[in-house]
């Protein structure tokens, strides 16, 4: 038997239709050949501090900062069905009949990382193949089961993501606890992406709060059918001086110059274009705007949302 596992329900659906799998079970599929079942996200997390000791328990100055020497991982506590997945796909793993593993999670670095952190967890060690698509069509997704490779060909993917987790992890538990101790009693929750891109808003925030207005006059000159207004000038004098030369005087137009100009239409949408229009004309938050679009994703009416690429393949 061969396990597959995906990272999300939908897409384990869409293999199971592929693969023409039909018999239901508690958390997954299975035919004759295949069982299919999915990792509901990430299953498994860095543990927290107080794993590493109980001088991390309480948060203090004394204790920072939280460096442990090798990370270890656990089951996330929620959602409740976490913990039932994932103890579905580890008896799924470690069960004789099953001789191969498909790795069928999204094809980006988290993908990768869900995955190989669920296989660790659940003390695994048979063959892994890795089937690498980013499409719910079912053409595509039988296309990729023809150019699987192994999983270890994907492994410099994985330590980029899992480098990005401990890099996380070290900012966020260790930043946090800092500035929560250092500005007790407040609780002040520091990330590597979320602090700088906080920073960002109260740097505009403050423009805008401390924007000064500056008066600036234009002397413009009214003609039939045509307006010409000159540049902008911040002293009154030096326009009213440049009024009164031009007064009730003759103007000649000495050159008119047409260009035509070709408008390419729009690129297609990355996500964070998406989420900023959508937040511009009907005020949903990003996270709003990705849920809509991976609803729709998993319907088939939208190409995979998790990306910051403007084009489509041919395929797609």
């Amino acid at each position: 038997m061969i396990l597959i596992v995906a990272e999300k329900k939908a897409f384990a659906q869409v293999v199971a239709e592929v693969l023409n799998i039909t018999q239901t079970k508690g958390g997954y599929w299975q035919n004759n050949q295949y069982y299919v079942t999915w990792c509901f996200g990430h299953l498994v997390e860095l543990c927290k501090p107080a794993t590493y000791g109980s001088q991390y328990e309480k948060w203090n100055y004394e204790s920072l900062p939280v460096i442990p020497t090798t990370f270890q991982h656990e089951v996330i506590e929620k959602p409740e069905i976490a913990k039932k997945l994932f103890s579905i796909i580890k008896k799924l793993m470690n069960q004789k009949d099953v001789t191969e593993i498909i790795c069928a999670t999204d094809a980006d670095r988290e993908g990768e990382l869900i995955y190989r952190r669920v296989h660790n967890m659940a003390g695994c060690n048979k063959p892994v193949k890795r089937l690498w698509v980013d499409s719910m069509e079912n053409k595509e997704v039988e296309k990729a089961f023809q150019s699987m490779k192994p999983m270890a060909e994907y492994d410099h993917i994985y330590e980029a993501s899992h480098c990005r987790a401990i890099s996380d992890w070290l900012i966020g538990m260790n930043g946090s606890r800092l500035f929560s101790v250092l500005y007790a009693p407040e609780k002040i929750s520091v990330g590597r992406v979320q602090t700088p891109t906080e920073r960002m808003v109260v740097e505009r925030d403050l423009q805008i709060e401390n924007f000064i207005k500056q008066t600036y006059y234009t002397v413009t000159l009214k003609c039939a059918g045509l307006d010409a207004e000159g540049e902008r000038i911040d002293a009154i004098e030096k326009a009213k001086e440049i009024h009164a030369l031009t007064d009730m005087q003759d103007a000649e137009i000495i050159s008119v110059e047409r260009t035509e100009k070709n408008n390419n239409p729009p690129k297609l949408y990355s996500l964070s274009n998406l989420q900023g229009d959508a937040n511009q004309y009907f005020a949903y938050t990003a996270q709003q705007t990705l849920d809509l679009v991976q609803k729709l994703y998993e319907k088939k009416l939208m190409t995979y949302p998790r990306t910051s690429s403007l084009y489509i393949t041919s395929a797609m």
